[in-house]
């Protein structure tokens, strides 16, 4: 017997394909073949039936990998299944080692094995649906997991009930990523700008609509909505008189295209109470391929509280400079005073009793010469009062002595005047440390301090200390006098000088004073290297 296929060309030049049997019936003695019988039958639809599944499976493979889908059917009678070869390629198993849809459940994750197959099922048992869909965790072949989407068409006989069922599996896990990466931006500029109590703010210049969030609209605006300020001219009558010609003009040179791809701007604006809202706006602007503007996109902040408390820091500022100016002119008023206390009180008593002196000399010789020895001693007194004078209104010569001996002279010529007892720790560093503001103010400081203390306090003895605490200096002036209630006691222009020079060089002043027990003055303040 024999069989074989072929093609035969009819008259109209197409061909038929032609299945070709045989049997040899009769031989001669020889055995060879006398007389054969055969059919021949036309196959050319089945082999046309063929080559359109052939082309149907290639289209389906190849489907399959431009959608990067695997492809699969599963025969709900026989159990049997088919995956296309993408299978392979998507998640790495061999296509073939599924042929039964029991095997599929084995990739799918733990924690979501029970509710996807119990749901897979239900939707083909007990619902008539025609599709099924879920997303779910698949393993790959090299134990990573990848997010899926499966989506299955079912196919029911008359009585609805499942017969085939043909699906594609898609890996979604980039897709899903992206999503949730874009959740958390989404999410994090949600919380950014509710952090930044800020307006979030579009304008379309082709539509001419402005979207802002209702959220920041209430923060900065002070409206439920934006029924009020849907278009811009609604928006620029909203704007304080004396601040719009200034908004206008920034928009205005926008829209002319004067190259103004960012702005920043501050206005008041008329919020839904009828006040005036302090508004920080800032924005950039996107144009077409020509650099046309088509949008503009920015945020815009309530500054209200920021300037109030700038005016009230302001206004403090003012206050705090014109109470260093009265307490200048107190000092200037209060020096002037000692100043003509000094020569009334003191050199000019002196002054008159020499001339007293002088005049009875010259009208008795036999007394001349005590007399004009008591007027020299007299004027030496008022030369040493008068240098003294003198001295304590100049600035200390800190350029020649500099601030250590500066100081121990000064207390030189206290103790020698026997009226207190001063004694002194100085850390000698401090020359070096120093900028000549600093120096000036300590000494003034101690100065100030120690004719306190000679006028006020009577007191025997007082310390003085001066050492460095890491960055910063420590000066503290403590006396055994009489000491004073702090509550009680006004500030004399004195001690207004001192808290005045210790603001100037950014220090702090603490004073401990008790009735009885003396006073202690401590002032801290930072080093400002000189060098």
């Amino acid at each position: 017997m024999y069989e074989t296929t072929y093609r035969i060309q009819l008259k109209n030049g197409e061909y038929k394909w032609i299945l070709a049997r045989g049997k040899i019936i009769q031989k001669d003695d020889n055995g060879k073949p006398l007389r054969m019988i055969g059919t021949h039958t036309d196959l050319t639809e089945k082999m046309n039936a063929e080559q359109q599944l052939r082309t149907m499976h290639d289209r389906f493979v190849f489907a399959s990998k431009a959608s990067s889908q695997a492809l699969w059917e599963w025969d709900a009678v026989s159990g049997q299944a088919y995956v296309s070869p993408s299978f392979t390629e998507i998640f790495g198993w061999e296509a073939d080692s599924n042929n039964y849809f029991e095997q599929w459940h084995q990739y799918v994750h733990p924690d979501d094995r029970k509710a996807i197959i119990g749901d897979y099922y239900h939707t083909l048992e007990h619902t008539t649906s025609e599709i099924w869909k879920s997303e779910y965790r698949f393993l790959k072949a090299d134990g990573s997991y990848a997010i899926v989407s499966d989506t299955a068409y079912i196919l029911r006989n008359e009585k609805h009930e499942a017969v085939k069922v043909i699906g594609a599996t898609q890996d979604i896990t980039a897709q899903k990523r992206i999503e949730e990466e874009l959740r958390e931006s989404n999410e994090r500029f949600h919380f950014v700008m509710k952090a930044t109590n800020e307006l979030l703010w579009e304008w379309d210049f082709n539509t001419m609509k402005i979207y802002r969030s209702n959220e920041g609209l209430k923060r900065v605006y002070g409206m439920n909505d934006d029924s009020l300020v849907k278009t811009p001219e609604e928006w620029l009558q909203r704007i304080h008189p004396d601040d719009y010609p200034h908004v206008k003009s920034v928009f205005e040179k926008i829209f002319a295209g004067s190259n103004l791809e960012q702005f920043e701007i501050e206005y008041r604006f008329l919020n839904g109470d009828g006040g005036y809202n302090d508004v920080y706006g800032r924005g950039i602007l996107l144009t077409d391929e020509n650099g046309k503007p088509v949008r503009m996109i920015g945020t815009e902040q309530n500054i209200s509280e920021r300037k109030r408390l700038e005016q009230e820091l302001l206004q403090k500022e003012l206050a705090h400079k014109k109470l260093i100016n009265q307490a200048t002119v107190d000092s200037q008023e209060q020096e002037r005073s000692e100043i003509g206390r000094e020569l009334h009180d003191n050199i000019n008593q002196v002054l008159t009793t020499t001339k007293l002196y002088l005049e009875l000399a010259l009208s008795s010789q036999e007394m001349m010469p005590e007399l004009v020895k008591k007027s020299s001693k007299s004027i030496s007194t008022v030369i040493n009062e008068i240098r003294q004078l003198s001295r304590s209104l100049m600035d200390p010569t800190l350029g020649d002595l500099g601030i250590v001996d500066s100081i121990k002279d000064l207390i030189e010529n206290i103790n020698m005047t026997r009226k207190l007892t001063v004694n002194l720790e100085i850390d000698e560093a401090i020359e070096n440390l120093l900028n000549r503001n600093q120096k000036l103010t300590i000494f003034r400081i101690v100065q100030e301090s120690l004719n306190n203390v000679i006028r006020h306090a009577k007191a025997q003895t007082a310390c003085i200390s001066i050492r460095l605490a890491g960055d910063d200096v420590q000066l503290s002036i403590d006396d055994d006098g009489i000491g004073f209630i702090q509550e009680s006691v006004k500030k004399g222009a004195g001690l207004k000088n001192i808290t005045n020079r210790v603001y100037l060089i950014n220090g702090q002043l603490t004073i401990h004073s008790q009735p009885g027990i003396g006073c202690r003055i401590h002032i801290q303040f930072p080093v400002n290297n000189a060098n």
